[in-house]
């Protein structure tokens, strides 16, 4: 019988769908592949270049649930999943909200035919129209029962029922088992291709894939080891993603004005800044007229309105890099753990 100490760390990924494609992809991406065993059946694998993680593949919704309960230290799922399943749990909490992929919304959707009915607030009338002329409450289809009760008491909406969906949620309308639903969507298309239509302010949460953690005592020094491993290579590949390595020529003269501009306005982060002797002696230029080469990260959103202002400024020689990942001096994932489980990071 092995030793606590001698225990894997267990990851829990989604068995299928386009969350299980996109999770593996972006741990090979992260330089962590999963390697998966001979049976696909078996559900298991392991981490490449971590040896101490155990891979098991779990339904999405049912990762929170394993997580809260201990049977698994770290997994990925919807960020929808974990706030139906284990928001304000003791146990499981996001450390990365944002992977980049799994973007959904969970929202209200009504019946085309509902033509008075445009926002959250009239809801609150039709509940009262159902039970005026049909004796009843309001039927309300949903795999979200938890954040649907708690969105709809914000709203005032209180005379309805929940009717727990089984299969396609979108079909209830028509085949009179609800009257509105509260499902996730990507694109919206289904529920048109259902007769249903989305109402002003009835947008419950925006999702997407996210890491969570579970807090427990399970914990040794070799899982928290693969943990930090895992949280170090995946921030900084997902950083690099987002981020662009600029390099430029400036005059001195303006370098505090550029510098101060595309920092404050456009979020960049400057590297170094080094005045250009190249072709030239030392001795024989004052310095402040030769050149500076400006090295800075910019956010792959503001790069050509970066390039756009640097050109405006005068500036010359630009060019723009991919890297593969950027390390911090500590992961603020790894912190967070830390500071939820109370330990201290000198243990590590």
């Amino acid at each position: 019988m092995s030793k606590k100490s001698d225990r894997p760390m267990v990851l829990a990924l989604p068995s299928k769908g386009a969350l299980y494609d996109h999770t593996l992809e972006l741990l090979a991406a992260c330089g962590v592949p999963v390697q998966l065993g001979g049976n696909r059946r078996e559900y298991k694998g392991r981490l490449r270049g971590v040896p101490q993680v155990e891979v098991i593949f779990l339904r999405a919704d049912e990762i929170p649930v394993r997580l809260e309960e201990g049977g698994a230290d770290v997994g990925v799922t919807g960020e929808d999943l974990f706030r139906e399943y284990a928001d304000g749990s003791k146990n499981a909490h996001i450390l990365i909200r944002e992977l980049g992929y799994g973007h959904a919304r969970l929202v209200t959707a009504v019946p085309h035919a509902w033509l008075d009915v445009a926002c959250i607030a009239d809801l609150e009338e039709v509940a009262l129209v159902y039970r005026q002329q049909h004796g009843r409450s309001l039927r309300v289809a949903t795999k979200y029962p938890r954040l649907t009760r708690t969105f709809f008491a914000e709203h005032g909406i209180m005379d309805y029922v929940i009717v727990p969906s089984l299969g396609a949620t979108e079909g209830a309308p028509a085949s009179g088992a609800a009257d509105v639903i509260v499902d996730i969507t990507s694109t919206g298309v289904t529920l048109s291709q259902n007769h249903l239509k989305l109402i002003a302010g009835g947008t419950l949460l925006t999702s997407q894939a996210c890491l969570i953690v579970s807090v427990g005592d399970g914990w040794t020094k070799s899982t928290l080891a693969a943990l930090r491993q895992i949280l170090e290579m995946m921030e900084s590949y997902l950083r690099a993603r987002s981020t662009f390595t600029m390099r430029f020529h400036a005059n001195p003269s303006a370098i505090c004005e550029i510098e101060g501009e595309i920092t404050s306005v456009y979020n960049c982060e400057i590297l170094t800044s080094k005045t250009l002797w190249k072709y030239t002696k030392p001795l024989e230029h004052n310095e402040a007229e030769l050149p500076c080469e400006i090295v800075l990260y910019c956010p792959t959103d503001n790069l050509y309105p970066v390039v756009r202002y640097l050109r405006n400024a005068g500036c010359a020689e630009i060019t723009a890099t991919r890297v593969d990942y950027i390390f911090r001096q500590s992961s603020s994932a790894f912190d967070r753990f830390c500071h939820l489980h109370r330990r201290s990071l000198s243990e590590f």
